[in-house]
């Protein structure tokens, strides 16, 4: 964990939403379904303005932490975890950085199809890869980076990837 590979993953999700949004089951998205359930689990993440890591800490309701790291553990450990309001995006951040542990994926639907949890489990790893090795493509340049870009960046196998792509 560090800042710089937070803001990469942060700013490359959100700038590949709409096209991941275009890969799960519509209801997740659907304003009536979710006016039932009175909350998005996956609501979008929001877009930076200034590209911190300390914007995320405050789009995280998690801002007063950012100079008082130490802390951070336990803001999570002491709270109900149903009530922390910056878990609620399609990718929730918080065990990443309160406890340099995971990020977890909430867009998959449940599901036992295995082919497609494998298409969901390399997609998403393929975005972390490149957002880990690409810092200064995705924060400082206006190049367009789409969900193609990550895969054939992470996958090798040529084939792999043309029927990851041909399945997307």
């Amino acid at each position: 964990y560090d800042d710089k590979t937070l803001l990469s993953m942060y700013v490359l999700f959100q700038r590949l939403q709409e096209e991941l949004n275009g890969l799960i089951a519509p209801y997740k998205k659907d304003y009536k379904f979710l006016a039932k359930k009175d909350k998005d689990h996956c609501k979008n993440l929001p877009r930076l303005l200034d590209k911190t890591p300390r914007e995320i800490f405050n789009l995280l309701y998690i801002g007063d932490y950012y100079n008082n790291r130490e802390e951070l553990s336990r803001y999570l450990h002491n709270r109900n975890k149903w009530a922390v309001e910056g878990r609620y995006y399609s990718v929730n951040f918080l065990n990443y950085i309160c406890n340099q542990t995971t990020v977890e994926l909430r867009s998959l639907q449940s599901t036992y199809n295995f082919d497609y949890i494998m298409m969901w489990l390399l997609i998403n790893t393929s975005i972390i890869k490149f957002a880990e090795a690409n810092f200064d493509k995705i924060i400082n340049s206006k190049e367009k980076i789409e969900l193609q870009d990550c895969l054939s960046f992470y996958i090798r196998d040529e084939k792999l990837l043309e029927v990851l792509l041909h399945n997307i």
